[in-house]
């Protein structure tokens, strides 16, 4: 099972059985935190702005069906992922300047698709703004100019 659908079905199940008679949703949010911490993944916070969708996705659980649950924390994490990485990336030459992949990819040999994969397996410096990777033209130059000394 993957570290997010573990973590996700875990948080479900301690907040389902409601073992403690205060603090279940914490205990169950810090648990999946833990879990995916010892896996490399940042800690996730529910936003106050996306309980309702939380609190639907877990009446959902409660039926059995998991799948809106393990998206929805899914999403926490890669919206976690996106704000650290924000923080500390991207490793900016100067005068880089980004933009959304699909101007890069008329720029360059690459299709979006590819700079998107590059930039998810963390080949290029690029981040996320909401939902849209960005990335500079110079990112990419860089990219191309490692992967000519590797193939020498």
């Amino acid at each position: 099972m993957h570290t997010i659908e573990l973590a996700a079905i875990f948080h479900h199940k301690i907040a389902h059985i409601h073992p403690f008679f205060d603090g279940n949703g914490r205990t169950a949010r810090l648990v999946m935190n833990v879990i995916l911490m010892r896996k490399g993944y940042p800690l996730v916070v529910i936003l106050k702005n996306d309980r309702k969708k939380y609190y639907r996705a877990l009446e959902k659980a409660d039926k059995g069906d998991y799948a809106p649950f393990v998206r929805f924390i899914a999403q926490a994490v890669e919206r976690s992922m996106a704000i650290y990485l924000n923080a500390l990336l991207p490793i900016k030459g100067k005068g880089d300047k980004f933009y959304p992949l699909s101007i890069i990819s008329k720029q360059t040999p690459y299709s979006e698709k590819y700079l998107n994969l590059l930039a998810r397996k963390g080949k290029i410096e690029a981040h996320k703004e909401k939902r849209n990777w960005v990335t500079s033209l110079e990112a990419v130059k860089r990219y191309q100019a490692a992967r000519q000394r590797k193939r020498k």
